[in-house]
């Protein structure tokens, strides 16, 4: 039977009356399963004897981490880190937990360094001047390696400068000293050695980093402020060394900086709300042109409105039509019952007839149909109201055509338009028997020829003048 399955055995006796000790078993790896019950144990008696042995198994070499863990040991000795706990157990158990926590190897320079320091940061608050200034040469030795300055700028060395050093603590302890007898304040409130060890070891930081590295320490410079103005002769001179070195590699506290910040959010609101307000005001201004714009063309639309009615009332609606002829002996002209005019030739001879009333303003239509007629000649448009169309005129001919515009019939002219000796293709004309429509608006200056209520694409633009309806 080996060691570990005998010492498996006696766990299960529970007659047993004292711990086990350097004399009962030899301190290996194998026994930590049985230290662990003695520290899981009720009989606080059991607790010392195992954390020593333990300490001693640790101590040895780092074989014993996996057992270590296995069998849950940091939460065991969880219980014995409270400062509650007799000095000695608290002592053992942190030792304990140390010496595993080097052993387990971290890639973080910066966190595997922080084991060496830690000690070192315990002791510089020793209340014994001696240890505390000893242990503070002795870091101030290892700023110079990068690993170690890096590790007191990220791993929770200002803030512990900044809780042991800051005003409120001293004015506490001062207060809780005048009120103590010597030995109470030797075990309370920090000692003014540990806060003179503590800023030299700011300063040799200080003094040995690159610029670039300097900007962490901005974090002590409130507390500085306040020590320079409210610490003793010693601390005051320290603090105010330490900020004039600050100052001068431009390093600002980090309320400096978030006071920027906050200025820089400000500046950068203000310039959103300027920027909203002159937008607004671009809207507004643009609101106020189109409440003016809508208003003239409301403005506008009534006059407008005022104007047609005043010509519907100055124009009636079916207007009498006669025909002018300087041809009497060829053209004769009679108002039919209806009110329709009825235009008749006597002879084969080309003869225009222009149609009364002038157009001027408004809108005007006049309807014609053609009866028999066979000579292909026959077309409607328009003539100055200012020339007198001769007797035995065409309207296509010179000088006649330079005031009369014209739509042709299909038979002879293909329907074309004619002005000015000028031919413009493009609508079907008119035959006989078909109604005819022109429509003549004073506003856009046009006239358009519709046949059987079909609007012909090309028509009459650009006048200006007073004309009159013609047929030929």
């Amino acid at each position: 039977m080996n060691q570990s399955t005998r010492l498996g055995e006696q766990t299960q006796c529970s007659a047993r009356s004292k711990p086990y000790t350097p004399d009962d078993e030899a301190d290996t790896i194998e026994i930590i399963p049985l230290l662990a019950l003695d520290l899981k144990s009720t009989n606080n008696q059991f607790h010392l004897p195992a954390m020593k042995r333990l300490l001693n198994i640790v101590l040895k070499g780092p074989e014993c981490l996996d057992e270590f863990y296995s069998q849950g040991i940091p939460e065991i000795l969880k219980k014995f880190l409270s400062l509650k706990e007799s000095d000695e157990k608290f002592v053992i158990s942190s030792t304990i937990l140390h010496v595993i926590s080097v052993y387990d190897k971290i890639s973080d320079q910066s966190i595997r360094m922080n084991a060496a320091i830690q000690p070192l940061l315990q002791m510089i608050h020793s209340l014994d001047e001696d240890r505390s200034n000893s242990a503070c040469q002795v870091l101030q030795g290892l700023i110079k390696d990068n690993s170690v300055r890096s590790s007191l700028l990220s791993t929770g060395f200002l803030g512990m400068v900044q809780h042991t050093l800051s005003i409120d603590n001293i004015e506490k302890n001062e207060s809780l000293k005048e009120k103590q007898s010597s030995q109470q304040q030797e075990q309370q409130g920090t000692a003014v050695h540990v806060k003179l060890n503590l800023l030299e070891i700011v300063l040799k930081v200080l003094t040995t980093c690159d610029e670039q590295e300097l900007q962490p320490l901005s974090f002590l410079i409130p507390m500085l402020e306040e020590l320079k103005s409210k610490g003793v002769n010693q601390l005051k001179n320290s603090a105010k060394n330490i900020l004039c070195l600050l100052i001068g590699y431009g390093v600002s506290s980090s309320s400096s900086s978030s006071s920027k910040q906050d200025c820089d959010k400000i500046h950068e609101l203000e310039e959103k709300n300027k920027q909203l307000e002159e937008t607004t005001k671009r809207l507004e201004d643009e609101h106020r042109r189109d409440q003016e714009e809508n208003r003239k063309l409301k403005e506008e639309t009534a006059k407008q409105k005022v104007k047609i009615e005043k010509l519907k009332i100055k124009l009636p609606q079916n207007l009498q039509i006669s025909a002018i002829s300087q041809d009497t002996d060829d053209i004769v002209s009679t108002t039919e019952a209806n009110g329709k005019l009825k235009i008749s030739k006597k002879q084969t001879k080309h003869n225009t007839i222009s149609l009364n009333p002038v157009l001027e303003n408004g809108v005007y239509s006049v309807e014609a149909e053609f009866l028999n007629t066979f000579n292909g000649y026959e077309c409607v448009g328009i003539v100055r109201d200012s020339y007198t169309v001769p007797a035995g005129t065409y309207p296509t001919s010179s000088p006649h055509n330079q005031h009369i515009a014209v739509f042709t019939i299909q038979a002879g002219y293909n329907g074309n338009v004619y002005y000015k000796g000028i031919e413009t293709k493009g609508n079907t004309g008119f035959a006989q028997n078909q109604i005819i429509k022109m429509e003549y608006d004073s506003e856009k200056g046009t006239v358009i020829l519709f046949v059987n209520g079909k609007q012909q694409p090309v028509y009459i633009s650009g006048i200006k003048e007073k004309i009159r309806f013609m047929v030929c």
